[in-house]
């Protein structure tokens, strides 16, 4: 049952016969008195005696044990479970190791990573089975990958499993890893033992999902591209919250942060070009937004276009602020690469931040209607009026609207354009508008009510055309959203609000959810409202584009309004110059051009898979396990020798935030008693061997003969000041007298 780790102090027990030495050569001193009679003397001599040999002999077992408990204690004995688990066989056991592998466990402390000292940790937890012991692994990155999903005994092929894991590009969920991991266990009922290890560098954003300190908490929901795609979705039950109350009481939790107590990390997190729409003639601002890790430092942050430096910052984080505006300098129209750098540090993944600066010539336009219906649009554009002009507008009848590639204009009018030849026009529309696009409806004659319900990306569905008295017909605008990139540098001067005549009018009853007013006619009349759909917006009016129902093409705001109109569309498709690292992504969304012959490269120049499918007669092109940042590159035709760029992703910047969690907070997190923590290698493996092989107990018995000691020292006091003697007890005199006394056990005495 007990083994000792240093047996050679088992000799010092027999300083236990010491103790017994000295009681038997004790010897208590008599007093030789003459008496006349010794009756009394006798009777309480025996009965005294008899006493203090059974006092003797307490102290004589406490003073044993002690020097018992003393040579044991340097012994070490050790209680190991061998001696208890399956009726004097060691319990068997079924161990899972979860191993957190996002990008932030490439933190460099100094020779290795972060990543190394996992992977040897976990080779060193296999190399501790025994024979029988089963293993199963996992890795957690965005998604949980079991790398041996089914326990396995062969621990030399789980090993060789752990050296072939690679550094993931993305966030870590261990929530998931844990619940999956847990699921294999179980699937195993008749083990005793079940252990379950998790490997991670310490960081806390890679525990949102497990409970806090008094309350569990859902994991965080998966991230959205601006394409539309989640970005990580997770099969084996992200989104459920963890319960302790499913894990078994008898699976112990082994927690192992390798990862620096105080790391420190800068990165940029985000860029934005100001304006979004950029022509020729711009000199862009681009604002970069910083995050770091850690106490106040200083850094410096550079940017580079067509990798070309064109700008440099020195900040010092978390004292002056963590935005920075870099001036950019007019580029030719194009597509152009950026990156923005900061300065070398301990983990080097997250150090770039790629984007896309696309410079356009001029503003392409198209407007789809009849002559009649689209002339003062036309006008209000510049169209073929000057050479210099930056509006490039282009006049089709609807029934060419099926022909055009509408992805290449920055705003399409319809002016009187309802109703469509067909529901295919109508789809086409809207993905214009889910692409990014930006969508103006005019109103007119031809279109009755029902008409407009053939496209859903509608603010909302017109439900009367009013015809308006003529006392009631003049009009005055109001700006509902001042605030609005379209309104706010249209300021009214000082002859205050346009005022038009109005003789007919839309009429809305609701609107769609989402949908804004942006201006009303007079105190509660919509006159121009909008909707955000997809990544586009669409814009309706009250009135159509020319003089049939109002005045306002004669109105001074007109011709700025639309000129602000196409700017804000233009600026919506030029606005995404990065997107996030992506499981999938929808090529038909974010990058129209696309084809099914289209050759796509990551950054390291690596064909990227395109897969195809049929979604409701059109086809929509994928591509898988977008993980590597950087920029994406597209052929311009289906050889594939002209490439040019597609787009750029960069990592998810939350992985960034190294903020460690506190260790206390762990076994909190977890919710369950039997939860070891430990900082490195080789106290996980301390921490194993107490709980496998057993616990010493040198320690305790250590306090126990400190105890015993004190209970010695006190005991002897107080029995050596209670006693009386015998002297005492017989009341004798100096003369030999002996008076009326008590004797023990309460008899009368007399001399």
């Amino acid at each position: 049952m007990f083994s000792f780790l240093n047996p050679m102090f088992l000799w010092a027990a027999a300083a236990a016969m010491v103790p017994l030495v000295l009681h038997l050569m004790q010897r208590r001193r008599t007093v030789r008195l003459q008496f006349s009679t010794v009756r009394f003397l006798k009777m309480a001599q025996k009965r005294s005696s008899n006493r203090i040999r059974m006092e003797n002999f307490i102290l004589w077992l406490i003073r044993t044990a002690l020097m018992l408990l003393l040579a044991a204690a340097f012994a070490m004995p050790m209680l190991r479970t061998s001696a208890f688990g399956g009726f004097l066989r060691r319990a068997q056991r079924d161990v899972a190791i979860i191993i957190d592998a996002s990008y932030s466990m490439g933190y460099s402390l100094g020779r290795d990573t972060v990543w190394d000292r996992a992977l040897d940790c976990a080779a060193a937890i296999i190399e501790g089975l025994d024979d029988g012991d089963q293993v199963c692994l996992f890795a957690a990155y965005d998604n949980v990958k079991p790398v041996v999903e089914q326990l396995n005994g062969d621990r030399f092929f789980v090993s060789s499993q752990v050296r072939t894991l690679a550094l993931g590009k993305t966030t870590s969920r261990l929530c998931p890893a844990v619940l999956a991991a847990y699921s294999s266990l179980t699937q195993e009922p008749r083990r005793r033992e079940r252990e379950i290890h998790i490997i991670t560098d310490g960081q806390a954003l890679a525990w949102d999902g497990f409970g806090s300190s008094d309350t569990n908490r859902p994991p965080a929901p998966a991230a959205t591209n601006d394409a539309g795609a989640a970005s990580a979705t997770n099969a084996t039950g992200d989104l459920e919250m963890w319960q302790p109350g499913k894990i078994d009481k008898r699976t112990v939790f082994f927690v192992t942060t390798l990862g620096a107590p105080a790391p420190e990390n800068v990165t940029p997190i985000d860029a934005e070009i100001q304006p979004p729409l950029l022509l020729a003639d711009t000199s862009p601002q681009l604002r970069v937004k910083l995050s770091h890790t850690g106490p106040n430092m200083n850094t410096t942050v550079k940017v580079f276009i067509d990798e070309k430096e064109v700008g440099s910052r020195a900040a010092v984080l978390g004292e002056s602020g963590d935005d920075l505006t870099f001036a950019i300098p007019p580029h030719p129209p194009g597509v152009h690469i950026g990156k923005i750098q900061t300065l070398p540090d301990n983990l080097a993944f997250d150090n770039d931040f790629h984007f896309l600066l696309r410079v356009r010539e001029a503003l392409p336009t198209l407007c789809v209607g009849e002559p009649d219906d689209a002339f003062y649009v036309l006008k209000a554009l510049n169209a073929g009026l000057s050479a210099d002009s930056t509006m490039r507008v282009k006049l089709i009848g609807v029934p060419e609207l099926g022909k055009e590639d509408l992805l290449s204009y920055a705003c399409v009018f319809l002016c009187n354009g309802l109703p469509l030849p067909t529901q295919a026009e109508a789809l086409q529309l809207e993905q214009y508008v889910k692409n990014g696009g930006l969508l103006v409806i005019f109103p007119g004659d031809r279109a009755g009510m029902g008409d407009y319900q053939i496209m859903t990306s509608l603010p909302g569905y017109p439900s009367a055309l009013v015809e308006i008295p003529p006392s009631l017909r003049r009009k005055m605008l109001r700006w509902e959203k001042p605030q609005h990139p379209i309104l706010r540098t249209l300021k009214l001067g000082p002859g205050g609000a346009p005022v038009i005549t109005v003789s007919r009018r839309l009429d809305w009853d609701s609107f769609q959810p989402g949908a804004e007013t942006l201006i009303m006619m007079g105190e509660r009349e919509p006159f121009m409202v909008s909707r955000d759909f997809g990544r586009g917006r669409v814009i309706m009016l009250a009135v159509p584009g020319d003089r049939s129902w109002s005045s306002f093409p004669l109105s001074p705001f007109f011709l700025p309004l639309l000129h602000q109109i196409v700017q804000f569309g233009a600026g919506i498709m030029g606005s995404q110059i990065y997107m996030p690292t992506t499981r999938s992504l929808p090529l038909s969304e974010c990058l129209p051009t696309a084809q099914a012959s289209s050759l796509l490269q990551d950054p390291d120049r690596k064909n990227v898979p395109v897969r195809s499918s049929i979604v409701e007669g059109k086809t929509v092109l994928r591509a898988d396990d977008l993980l590597t940042p950087g920029i994406y590159w597209i052929s311009k035709t289906s050889g594939g020798s002209d490439m040019e760029p597609a787009f750029a992703l960069n990592v998810e910047r939350s992985e960034s935030n190294l903020a460690p969690i506190k260790r206390e907070d762990i076994p909190k997190r977890i919710g369950l008693d039997r939860v070891n923590v430990a900082s490195d290698k080789e106290e996980l493996m301390r921490i194993i061997k107490d709980f496998r092989v057993g616990q010493t107990l040198g320690e305790v018995f250590l306090w126990i003969a400190f105890i015993l000691s004190i209970v010695e020292v006190f005991y002897a006091n107080l029995k050596a000041r209670a006693a009386p003697s015998l002297v005492d007890r017989l009341g004798v005199e100096a003369s030999g007298k002996v008076t009326a006394g008590k004797a023990e056990g309460g008899e009368e005495a007399a001399a």
